[in-house]
């Protein structure tokens, strides 16, 4: 045994390898079975091993080869002066050799790169340019550079600007090529200027593009790989604007009672900003407004279609203001409400909300739920198609299109699967929504424009998780208008005074005294005083949610990716971490909410704008005029439609006389009226007197 000594030890060994071993010196801290702790590194080199190939070779050879050699010829001829170490266990002997050679750390973790791209950060292995000035390297794609610019560096005479410093790079410089770290064809000039090499050079052995080394005739270019990365020249890149996302997001969610998850839905809203939301079992009743549950300030148009005597089921759907959701149209016999949004190009989504209750299975709902989906997807064939919903069918396979289980009736399978076939849609939704069924459905007519369908967590103690669908269909979003708003707390009050004093003289002295003329006079005063006097500044108009923080953000982000883990793992681990999540997002937004609803109240009297705006919110809806029905049945939304509706029902009730044949009523009974005279005495006796007026 060895109690905390260090000691030096010669030993000749006689082994069959090819070479000798002169001196070895270690540095023992366990018992036997030595593992990366009893080796001790410093300086990238294992201290206290010395070990020479041969006599005649002069310089000892790298550490990494010095511990396998040692290793393998010492691991079963070990001896000491005093005592015997016993064989080397085999498993730690790899573990050893693993941990030692090729500089495997004992605790590896993401590096940052030695040469990283300027723009993305990531490594620079094949297609990259660097700067003559900086060394800094730069991705061809990050930069904007075609292939065939690429191609060209060093043979045109055009200039590019690193996006580093800013400095112009002439086309003159050699294009030269980084070999790869492994390739064991280079000589060692060369090797000193592979970027990938890690251990071999030190950062300040790297080339400039500018290097005389490069023209050398020990330089030998044919020598390297030609899908390595290249450092040169290249051309300026055009400037290109970023192309907007052209997708559309959709949530498909089971609320199981939306009375108290109004703020949770905020959040949600806030951290994946859907464009529609389709929701099941809202539980709710014409008593709750849905500007209680969905805030005005988000700016969402939303339909419901709630149950008249049932405090559960209930379905609804809410797009934003400027995808004008219209052609409402609500089910009297199932729960289901469909309507149309505007896309971009002129074209239009049909979106519709389902809900079947686990026992409607009888033949009468099932026709009837079939007929009504049947009549609205012919109405609109030349529209997207797209329903969404808890249709409770965990008994088929929609990738296969059977029937795997027996839950339900052989019939109300059947009958969702002949609906879908008929009217040529899709089941996209590939993932099981609670435990482990596919409950919560989505059915297109145009699968292909699917980008991405995930699960996102729960709302509240909703046991189906939220189906989240992107598609390639771009809403239409009419560009922010900018507007100009007056600060007038920093205008110049004294100065407007003056100006308007001295306008006093100018106003008098106006030739044509029209009223027109007068009033155009008086305005185009008062508005150069304001736009010289009051400063001012341009806002989009983006609303900010008023009480959801970086904190609470924060923590939806750790409960996506927390119950992305159990999904995948199933372990109980990452599930209890994923409730516990789950329960400290709630806490955080019911305190947040509380906060902002104490700031609201205390302060009433000091700014009661922000009082009396929030009460207004939650006592009306601000929708304008309701949506109207047109002659086809159809509930219209958006300004036009309702403004044409309104057109035609006011016309309906004027009477069409015929101008050319006006009746003969004979003489009139009554005198005939004087004239009425208006004069400037008359006028201003009056204003004079406005209580007889």
């Amino acid at each position: 045994m060895f109690y905390y000594t260090v000691f030096m030890l010669t030993l000749i060994l006689w082994t069959r390898q090819a070479f000798t071993v002169h001196q070895v010196i270690l540095t023992p801290q366990h018992k036997y079975k030595p593992t990366h702790q009893d080796c001790i590194y410093k300086n990238n080199a294992l201290e206290g091993v010395n070990i020479y190939l041969s006599e005649h070779h002069l310089s000892p050879v790298t550490s990494s080869v010095q511990t396998y050699y040692w290793i393998k010829s010492c691991k079963k001829h070990i001896q000491l002066t005093q005592q015997k170490f016993k064989t080397v266990h085999e498993r730690s002997t790899h573990r050893l050799i693993l941990l030692l050679l090729s500089g495997i750390e004992t605790n590896p973790g993401p590096r940052r790169p030695r040469f990283p791209c300027t723009i993305c950060q990531k490594a620079c292995k094949i297609e990259s340019i660097a700067c003559d000035d900086c060394d800094k390297w730069t991705h061809r794609n990050c930069i904007g550079m075609s292939t065939s610019e690429y191609s060209n560096l060093g043979k045109s005479e055009d200039t590019w600007t690193c996006p580093s410093c800013c400095k112009p790079n002439n086309s003159s410089t050699k294009i030269y090529f980084i070999p790869n770290g492994d390739d064991s064809k280079h000589s060692i000039q060369n090797i000193s200027t592979n970027p990938l090499m890690m251990d071999s050079i030190s950062e300040a052995s790297i080339p400039s593009t500018s290097d005389s080394s490069i023209n050398s005739p020990s330089f030998n270019t044919t020598s390297f790989s030609t899908d390595i990365p290249i450092m040169t020249s290249s051309p300026k890149p055009t400037k290109t604007k970023p192309a907007t996302k052209k997708q559309l997001r959709i949530l498909n969610i089971n609320f199981q009672s939306l009375r108290k998850k109004g703020k949770l839905l905020e959040a949600i809203i806030e951290s994946t900003e859907p464009d529609v939301i389709i929701g099941t079992e809202t539980w709710l009743d014409p008593n709750i407004k849905s500007s209680e549950i969905i805030p005005d300030y988000f700016h969402y148009d939303t339909e419901r279609r709630d149950r008249p005597k049932d405090p559960h089921g209930g379905v609804l759907i809410a797009a934003k203001q400027t995808l004008q959701l219209g052609n409402i149209i609500k089910s009297t016999e199932i729960e289901l409400l469909t309507g149309t949004i505007n896309l971009e190009g002129k074209k239009k989504m049909l979106i519709g909300a389902f809900y079947r209750p686990p026992d409607k299975t009888d033949d009468t709902y099932l026709n009837k739920m079939k007929d009504e989906i049947n009549n609205i997807r012919a109405k609109h064939q030349k529209d997207i198609f797209l329903i969404g919903g808890d249709f409770n069918l965990p008994d088929i396979n929609w990738a296969e299109q059977t029937i795997d289980h027996r839950q339900y009736p052989t019939r109300t399978n059947q009958t969702f699967l002949e609906l879908v076939a008929d009217n040529g849609l899709e089941q996209i939704v590939d993932f099981p929504t609670r435990k482990e069924n596919t409950l919560d459905l989505l059915l297109t007519s145009h699968p292909s424009f699917k980008l991405r369908c995930k699960p996102l967590p729960s709302i509240g103690n909703s046991d189906h998780d939220i189906v989240l669908l992107d598609m390639a269909c771009k809403p239409l979003k009419p560009k922010p208008v900018r507007r100009k708003i007056f600060l007038w707390k920093k205008a110049e009050i004294h100065n407007i005074k003056e100006d308007l004093q001295n306008f006093i003289t100018t106003f008098k002295n106006i030739k044509d005294r029209s009223v027109e003329s007068l009033w155009q006079a008086f305005k185009t005063a008062v508005q150069t005083t304001i736009e010289k006097r009051v400063p001012t500044k341009m806002t989009l108009g983006r609303n900010t949610h008023p009480w959801i923080n970086t904190t609470i953000r924060r923590k939806i982000n750790q409960k996506q990716k927390a119950h992305k883990k159990a999904r995948k793992t199933k372990k109980k681990r990452d599930k209890d971490r994923y409730k516990r999540l789950q329960q400290e997002v709630q806490w955080e937004v019911r305190q947040a909410n509380k906060k902002y609803m104490e700031e609201v109240s205390s302060d009433y009297r000091d700014n009661a704008k922000k009082f009396w705006s929030y009460i207004k919110s939650k006592g009306q809806e601000w929708t304008g005029v309701a949506p109207l029905k047109n002659k086809m049945g159809f509930l219209q939304s958006d300004n036009k439609s309702k403004a044409d509706i309104l057109n035609d029902q006011f016309q309906s009730v004027f009477t069409k006389e015929n101008l050319n044949n006006f009746p003969d009523k004979g003489k009139s009974p009554y005198s005939t009226m004087k004239d009425i005279k208006i004069s400037t005495n008359g006028v201003h006796k009056l204003l004079k007197k406005p209580e007889t007026a």
